[in-house]
């Protein structure tokens, strides 16, 4: 079994995001908070069946509504130049990659891109409405 991290999750998903052709994702009003919420729930759903063990969760705060989690895994992701904050006020998250570059990144992590694409599917369609969270 194989242990996916924070890190790890945002890593496929971002990936993924990166292969679909997006350079920005902004983190106004939570929204990302919000789709890896959502998506972390696809994600175990589905992680007994691709031999996953989760070393995480994802909970947003009662009140702020933001994953202290997620938001630790946003900054190691930059720290790795993977992303990069931009905005006035950091609130716009760069993705550093390129489709081919992403399925590198894929590869040499040992990520399954196949059991990202349904984690990734629910991500954009939660950050795209909210409200289907």
């Amino acid at each position: 079994m194989t242990t996916i991290s924070c890190e790890d999750f945002l890593t496929g998903v971002l990936c993924a995001l990166a292969r679909r052709g997006w350079s920005t994702v902004p983190l106004d009003h939570n929204r990302f908070d919000i789709a890896a919420e959502a998506a972390f729930a696809v994600l175990s759903d589905i992680a007994a069946e691709r031999g996953l063990r989760l070393g995480f969760y994802v909970l947003r705060h009662p009140v702020y509504g933001d994953s202290t989690v997620v938001q630790d895994g946003l900054a190691r992701m930059a720290q790795w130049s993977l992303i990069s904050f931009d905005g006035p006020k950091y609130q716009v998250v760069r993705i550093r990659m390129t489709p081919e570059f992403a399925d590198r990144v894929m590869r040499s992590t040992g990520l399954d891109q196949a059991a990202f694409e349904p984690v990734a599917e629910r991500f954009i369609s939660v950050y795209e409405n909210p409200q289907t969270a």
